[in-house]
């Protein structure tokens, strides 16, 4: 049975699918539309870029969509999400992937990527230190790194 209850108890377990469609249908694309001009500069000339608790992928859509050079990845605990944005990223074909991941093992080589941000995921994150360093691990020397939380309640 679905509650509100059931939805703040354990904050970094991953998604139900009550929760991801909630999230998927009515947060994703604001939250996208919010940080548009913000993931163009943030982007620029990237090459490989990385999305750390992307939901649905809506935000790796915006910019593979404005950046055709890039290669994007979309990086989610929740199957049910990392599934609708394999879907929303089919279009861009190998420039564009969705896989399942926690930011505590990230699940990619060190140093893979220009750019690496993480939208409202923080939160998530049983260790939050430990997510960071993962973050940096996979960031490539002089990379950029933008990680955003707006929940007042989650702390570092």
């Amino acid at each position: 049975m679905f509650s509100l209850r059931s939805v703040t108890k354990d904050v970094t377990a991953p998604y139900s699918a009550v929760e991801a469609f909630a999230y998927d249908h009515f947060l994703g694309d604001p939250a996208a539309a919010a940080m548009a001009v913000s993931f163009d500069s943030f982007v620029g000339d990237a090459r490989d870029v990385l999305d750390v608790g992307a939901g649905g992928g809506q935000g790796v859509v915006f910019v593979a969509d404005r950046h055709a050079d890039a290669r994007v990845t979309a990086l989610d605990l929740s199957p049910v999400l990392v599934d609708r944005a394999q879907k929303r990223l089919a279009k861009f074909g190998p420039r564009a992937r969705a896989v399942v991941g926690s930011a505590m093992a990230l699940p990619f080589a060190d140093a893979s990527f220009d750019a690496v941000w993480s939208m409202a995921s923080l939160k998530h994150w049983p260790d939050k230190l430990q997510g960071l360093r993962e973050i940096v691990r996979v960031l490539k020397p002089g990379g950029r790194l933008c990680v955003v939380e707006v929940d007042r309640g989650c702390h570092v």
